[in-house]
């Protein structure tokens, strides 16, 4: 192994590494101000969208077990796309643009359907987004 190659993990590092990555991600978005009002959520939203920005380099930098990588990476990349589709969703907010709003909530639906099984089965309970979106 190249010594700038990350070591590839057993399927329990995977999970735990995995795991505290998002914990950490969901403890940084627990440390913004809530918003109270519907004209606060497209900047708490785009917030949010910046902690996982620098948040998801770091899942996808982990080397799971080769056995696992392909699933693990049709993971990571679906949820990049629901990355992609937060950072849509301020602009739909503030223009009440119905029908981006409804593309993007078919979207997030179509994302979670695709990556809650596969973390559900592999043990990344701390990866699950729980909480409806605000205003959700």
């Amino acid at each position: 192994m190249a010594a700038d190659e990350p070591e590839r993990l057993s399927k329990e590092a995977y999970v735990d590494k995995a795991n505290a990555i998002c914990i950490d991600n969901k403890r940084q978005i627990n440390q913004l101000d809530k918003p109270t009002s519907r004209a606060e959520i497209p900047g708490f939203l785009r917030q949010g969208e910046r902690i996982t920005g620098r948040v998801l380099p770091r899942l996808g930098a982990l080397e799971p077990p080769t056995e696992d990588e392909a699933d693990v990476d049709r993971f990571v990349a679906r949820l990049r796309d629901g990355q992609e589709v937060v950072r849509r969703l301020p602009d739909a907010i503030e223009s009440s643009n119905r029908s981006e709003l409804q593309d993007i909530a078919v979207e997030a639906k179509g994302i979670a359907a695709d990556t809650r099984p596969f973390a559900k089965r592999y043990g990344l309970t701390d990866c699950l987004n729980e909480t409806p979106a605000p205003g959700g």
